[in-house]
């Protein structure tokens, strides 16, 4: 179950998260200095590659990877927003270690409150209307 797989990690939810979130960018900033065909190659096996040692290591739970992978492709559905959404994501992050649930509810309302006039007044295209 979820709760098991982390009994035996050395660090906590918030840890966990960090961890892989700092990892993520790092493949993902390696990718972006590279060719492009061999950028896109190195990212995906370089994900898969650390989030499965980093889980055999016993670093991190196999749930808090595909958490923060999630997170990570959806980040990229409004390529606009990308570095926005690693904020809002950390700060998501640290309100819910704080408060719970209402802290993601909380930076879920944040998130659309700033997103929307956004979308309104044309600053993101059209197209992504139907997303927000």
């Amino acid at each position: 179950t979820i709760a098991s797989s982390s009994n035996n990690i050395p660090f906590s939810p918030l840890s966990e998260c960090l961890i892989l979130i700092v990892m993520f960018q790092l493949i993902r900033e390696g990718g972006i200095r590279m060719p492009r065909s061999l950028g896109q190659a190195i990212s995906i096996v370089g994900a898969l590659i650390i989030g499965q040692a980093a889980v055999q290591a016993g670093l991190v739970s196999t749930p808090a990877v595909i958490v923060v992978a999630t997170t990570a492709i959806c980040g990229f559905i409004i390529p606009e927003l990308e570095q926005t959404m690693l904020i809002i994501r950390i700060l998501t992050l640290f309100a819910a270690n704080v408060i719970g649930i209402l802290g993601i509810v909380e930076f879920s309302g944040l998130f659309r409150v700033y997103v929307q006039p956004q979308v309104i007044w044309g600053s993101i295209s059209g197209a992504d209307n139907s997303i927000v």
